[in-house]
């Protein structure tokens, strides 16, 4: 038979597992927002109009919408092509991926993306995948993080559109073999990045 002290012990359990999940889940967001804006460089004072981010052991995937005003847009773009803001050191899935980048790694180009980096789909998440479809006219940058050289290489890969061998080559060009991260449009059917940053 359970008494009053037993129901209080098991109410307290309950509690303490409710307010766990619930610090677990506002630190989660607050250590993958964290993440998103060291990674794009976007200032503090700047909301996130919406954030997803792995709530399972087996999701890897990290998305974030910035609603920025168009002063802040102006300040955010003018700095695209800063190598000293870009090419910096970026952690990613507990690797570290270090410099030397390739000069194109962290270009914003137009939309739409390329379909593969190496033999991966380029895909966009639950979050960001309508409103990418809404844009008519925007940019996006496409970074490819390479595992160390020797260890690029695929057994398997997309074959090319016939006619369109030229247009996605089986090996990434050699004047990329030094650099640990690519524009995704650059890298090669046979190579498999094993982190993609759009």
């Amino acid at each position: 038979m359970y008494t009053l002290r037993h129901y209080f012990w098991f109410a307290f359990w309950i509690g303490v597992f409710v307010v766990g999940y619930l610090w677990s889940s506002a630190s989660s967001e607050a250590r993958y927002g964290d993440l998103m804006r060291r990674i794009f460089h976007v200032p503090d004072h700047i909301a996130f109009a919406d954030i997803r981010y792995p709530r399972r052991g087996t999701a890897n995937g990290i998305e974030g919408i910035f609603q920025l005003t168009e002063a802040q847009l102006a300040a955010y773009q003018a700095r695209f092509n800063d190598a000293e803001i870009w090419h910096t050191p970026v952690e990613l899935r507990r690797r570290t991926f270090e410099a030397p980048f390739a000069p194109s790694a962290f270009a914003w180009k137009p939309l739409p993306s390329p379909g593969l980096a190496g033999n991966r789909r380029i895909r966009w998440g639950n979050l960001s995948r309508k409103e990418i479809y809404q844009i008519k006219n925007g940019l996006m940058m496409c970074v490819a993080f390479r595992n160390a050289p020797g260890k690029r290489k695929s057994d398997w890969w997309y074959r090319a559109p016939k006619g369109h061998e030229d247009r996605f080559p089986l090996i990434t060009p050699g004047k990329f073999d030094a650099f640990n991260a690519i524009h995704c449009a650059d890298v090669g059917r046979s190579e498999r990045p094993p982190v993609l940053l759009q």
